[in-house]
């Protein structure tokens, strides 16, 4: 691929499922990318649907039909490409987001004319839905097992301006805390296989206030899996200042989102190679501090890579 040498021999794209049907474009994806990122087909919106369908159990039935028709088409390629470097890996994107989640999910009886549930009624459903996500992808019994390397588990959850959390959020208006962002990666830790990287993804992470309140957030998180689960974590911030929060193997990962079309995730060999990485466009800056991971900074943000490896 034309992107091999300066991104280390991964590189992104965000495709819409339209996409499938443009022989040109999926040459260009074929052809110079290796990773993907759906548009709008894994985020909860087009999961739970526009209106619920809830089971005998109480949660909501998922509908992956788009999806899954997506992933069948990245697999007939995989299945025909005889460069394993050129296979397509998916990154799933997204599990937990304020904006396009159904308002009902939010409100008693699923009905969002009624009030808000409390914590613990939403605490039981994000569960369920992250358990239902990880399982049809990731299940003994999948036909996907092994084809999405890594989740998005949190997606935009802090203010440009301030750096708090954002209250144009349903998720904010039923916990007023970060809680519902711990426990969204504690449910995603315990569906997900361990060698899927779990992120907390976010853009404009240059903005000082808000890139230490990611950091705030990831400590959050640091901090109860010491407490109630006695793991050890790590993250790391470059920018105008370091951080050290913790032991390993928590990280963080910094480069232009897949949802933005180019993203790149390096080893810690690749990294070494590169050492210092810029471009007009990404000016993206590889650090080498994450040791099998990789990192980079870009213009985007940040991932957050939250794992108990």
């Amino acid at each position: 691929y034309v992107f091999d040498k300066d991104f280390g021999g991964e590189v992104g794209v965000c495709l819409p499922s339209a996409a499938f049907a443009n022989t040109t474009r999926m040459d260009i994806v074929e052809t110079h990318f290796n990773n993907v990122t759906m548009e709008n087909e894994m985020k909860p919106e087009s999961l739970l649907g526009k209106k619920p369908n809830i089971g005998e159990d109480g949660y909501p039935i998922l509908d992956f039909t788009v999806a899954d028709e997506m992933l069948r088409n990245i697999k007939a390629y995989n299945d025909t490409c005889h460069k394993e470097e050129k296979k397509i890996r998916v990154r799933g994107h997204v599990l937990v987001w304020h904006s396009q989640t159904p308002e009902w999910f939010f409100h008693e009886d699923y009905d969002e004319s009624k009030k808000y549930v409390d914590s613990d009624t939403m605490l039981a459903r994000m569960e369920n839905y992250i358990k239902q996500v990880l399982n049809h992808y990731h299940g003994e019994d999948s036909e996907f097992e092994g084809m999405i390397y890594a989740w998005d588990v949190v997606n935009e959850a802090i203010n440009d301006t301030d750096g708090k959390l954002r209250a144009d959020s349903s998720w904010f208006r039923v916990f007023y805390d970060d809680e519902f962002i711990i426990q969204a990666f504690v449910f995603a830790n315990k569906y997900a296989p361990q060698n899927v990287k779990l992120f907390y993804n976010d853009y404009n992470a240059y903005l000082p206030e808000k890139r230490d309140s990611i950091c705030e957030v990831v400590k959050s998180i640091n901090s109860y899996a010491k407490d109630e689960h006695k793991q050890h974590v790590h993250a790391t911030q470059c920018g105008d200042n370091d951080y050290d929060i913790g032991d390993d193997p928590y990280c963080i990962h910094y480069g232009d989102t897949p949802t933005d079309g180019i993203a790149h995730e390096s080893t810690a060999e690749r990294i070494e190679q590169q050492g210092y990485y810029g471009s007009r466009k990404h000016q993206t800056y590889v650090i080498p501090e994450f040791g099998a991971h990789g990192a980079s900074l870009g213009l985007r943000g940040c991932y957050c890579c939250i794992r108990n490896e």
